[in-house]
């Protein structure tokens, strides 16, 4: 995920999903101006974005 201005946000950089420990269906926001968008859910080992 990246920020506004196309870098990286430290937090959320995984670099190896075996080592990650993220609960399937755990989702990903994406927040504008304070409205908040689902963006991807977590199955089958990765963030899979909405439509999928």
């Amino acid at each position: 995920m990246g920020g506004r201005n196309g870098t990286i946000v430290p937090e959320w950089k995984v670099t190896d999903y075996n080592k990650a420990i993220i609960q399937e269906g755990a989702e990903m926001y994406e927040v504008i101006n304070g409205k908040e968008e689902l963006v991807a859910i977590f199955k089958s080992g990765r963030f899979r974005g909405i439509g999928n």
